[in-house]
Parts: C-alpha cells; sequence; structure tokens
C-alpha cells in the first residue's frame, strides 16, 4: 500500500510526454502529497519543432520515430 508520509519532502522527477494535460495533473498529485516534482518531457514539443516537423519534405522525422519507437 502508498504510504503518502514517504515522499514528504523528496525530489521527483517526472519524464513523461505531454499529452492534454495528464502530465500537470500527475505533478499537481504529487505535490500535493509534499514532494518536489521536476518535470521533463518525454520529446522536444517547441513550435520551432512542431513547423519544422510540418515542412519536412525529406522524411527525417518519419525515420526518426520510426527508429526511436
Amino acid at each position: 500500500m502508498f504510504d503518502a508520509k514517504e515522499i514528504i519532502d523528496k525530489k521527483i522527477l517526472l519524464i513523461a510526454p505531454n499529452f492534454y494535460s495528464y502530465h500537470l495533473e500527475i505533478i499537481s498529485t504529487i505535490e500535493s502529497y509534499g514532494a518536489n516534482v521536476t518535470f521533463y518531457p518525454e520529446m522536444q514539443y517547441s513550435a520551432i519543432f512542431r513547423i519544422v516537423k510540418k515542412i519536412d519534405k525529406s522524411k527525417f522525422f518519419e525515420t526518426f520515430f520510426s527508429q526511436r519507437y
């Protein structure tokens, strides 16, 4: 059984995808137990990345993602 007292004042690293706002809900729940959460997205989600991905005609991103996942 989970005991919330075990994570009070602990540092937690969360690496997860930016999927809707699930990562924010997870972070707020963990922080409500008293832990300090540092979040890093699983992938790059910057505006520049999304624009380049949409205009890429060389299929670089398709190859990149097929090798990664």
